[in-house]
């Protein structure tokens, strides 16, 4: 007690917290709802309201369920921790450490803030959050009764609903789900199994990510120095000699073969750009592709099934390749021959035309494709991108079906064109208040979103999608309108 007899927290929590855990309570609504409404009582509402005006992410510790994310959607049930065993009681708190480090990759140094009674810490998880490395407060440990906890809430809590001494705004739905696709896909959180894929990093099998590795594994990047213009077709990937070195051979591999990336299915495309590296690396040098007849070119990606609409492909790979060649000292060729760039100036260059009106970088220039491929240069292509935060969501059919089952926009009834703006708006904006994970280069940005959106929405909605029924994939289902 303070001099007024106002309670006062526990030493060490007004510090802010990196997660807040709070337990649940008896009374509950009868209907089936998310768990932040399913629960129903003043100390309930309080700890609802002093977690979400804190900003940061919290969770519900639930009897039955373990941990709960608030915005699971769950039935009404009747059980009490203190109605289990010490031994259950151990194991309830086992389950929910574990989860808990699922959801949190690494939770050593974090500060984490129990509002729970004696039976939710004492049996196991508050000494296992300690041997985790966690600093664990729990401000209301000394002070009994549900009236004197309901003064320690109010008086943390101003007029507006805002912890008094932390003023983060509550993230959007929009921003939570943004978070939770990240984390689960660069965080391995995504259930494979339920599609019957073998666990692994999703990331690390993104069709661009898995064929740049791939060749630098097997050796086809050897480096040979920047002076190196010419490679030599050869049939042993072990031999084949890399432009300029490893990273700018790299980036010529996705540059072309992104531009193929229309309509198609990426990992046929990507696995086939390989094998057109390993067969044919001179494909893939813009000086000696820009001195052969289109028509030798389009015959060379026909045979290794890289180009699809064959007059078209070829045409626009030869374009590609004279403009990169022509000495011409653009954004996009500095971002490809020195590895770094402004994402902003690489977008006005991916639009530009020459002095006859056509396109310089024909394929590369769309609203879906030009986004993509500034990303893939930041990662697996290891350039500097500057203002990589301005790059959208590039929309597609898999990004729009994720987007709309999982409440984001209401576009379903509009055309495309007026849904991309909409859809990429509402990310954007999501991306700028959840603080996403995301590897080197493009973390914390739409374009670390991107491909996790993608993943989601062709792993997770797609298949649920052709099932006809809910499937779960990863802790953002739980926000699925389509099956609700």
């Amino acid at each position: 007690m303070n001099s007024s007899g106002a309670p006062e927290p526990a030493a060490g929590s007004s510090q802010q917290p990196d997660i807040v855990l709070i337990g649940c309570v008896k009374t509950k609504r009868s209907a089936r709802s998310t768990a932040r409404d399913l629960y129903d009582s003043p100390l309930w509402r309080y700890r609802r309201a002093y977690a979400e005006c804190l900003g940061v992410p919290w969770y519900i510790l639930s009897a039955l369920h373990g941990l709960l994310d608030p915005d699971r959607r769950i039935d009404a049930y009747d059980l009490a921790l203190t109605d289990l065993r010490h031994e259950a009681r151990r194991a309830w708190s086992a389950r929910v450490l574990a989860e808990l480090k699922r959801r949190v990759p690494s939770i050593r140094n974090k500060q984490i803030e129990v509002h729970a009674g004696a039976a939710y810490v004492n049996h196991g998880l508050e000494e296992g959050l300690h041997d985790a490395g966690a600093a664990v407060h729990r401000p209301l440990a000394r002070i009994t009764g549900v009236g004197r906890q309901l003064t320690w809430y109010r008086e943390r809590l101003d007029a507006n609903g805002k912890a008094g001494h932390h003023h983060s705004p509550r993230r959007s739905h929009a921003g939570r789900i943004a978070k939770l696709i990240a984390d689960d896909f660069y965080g391995g959180g995504l259930d494979l199994a339920s599609r019957g894929m073998a666990p692994d990093q999703p990331w690390l099998e993104m069709p661009e990510v898995k064929s740049v590795n791939r060749l630098t594994a097997s050796g086809a990047d050897l480096e040979t120095g920047q002076g190196s213009t010419l490679l030599q077709s050869v049939g042993s990937v072990k031999h084949v000699r890399s432009l300029g070195g490893t990273q700018r051979a790299a980036r010529l591999f996705l540059t072309f073969i992104a531009a193929m990336d229309r309509a198609r299915d990426a990992t046929q495309l990507w696995n086939a750009g390989v094998h057109l590296y390993e067969n044919h690396p001179e494909s893939f040098d813009p000086r000696h592709v820009a001195g052969l007849e289109v028509g030798a070119l389009g015959r060379v990606l026909k045979a290794a099934r890289v180009s699809r609409r064959h007059g078209p492909d070829s045409n626009a790979w030869h374009r590609i390749a004279r403009n990169l060649s022509s000495g011409l000292d653009s954004p996009v060729s500095r971002v490809i021959d020195a590895g770094a760039g402004d994402a902003g100036e690489l977008l006005r260059d991916l639009k530009s035309c020459d002095d006859g009106g056509r396109a310089r970088f024909p394929l590369l220039r769309g609203p879906k494709i030009g986004p993509m491929w500034i990303r893939m240069m930041a990662n697996p292509g290891r350039a500097r991108i500057n203002r990589i935060e301005v790059i959208p969501v590039a929309v597609d059919v898999q990004v729009r079906k994720a987007t709309e089952n999982l409440g984001v926009t209401a576009t379903r009834r509009l055309p495309l064109r007026q849904a991309k703006p909409v859809i990429q708006q509402a990310w954007k904006d999501a991306v700028s208040e959840a603080g996403i994970t995301g590897p080197t280069g493009i973390e914390g940005t739409c374009a670390a979103l991107d491909p996790a959106l993608w993943y989601f929405g062709k792993h997770g909605c797609g298949h649920c999608r052709k099932a006809g029924e809910q499937v779960n994939f990863g802790r953002a289902c739980d926000f699925c309108v389509r099956f609700r």
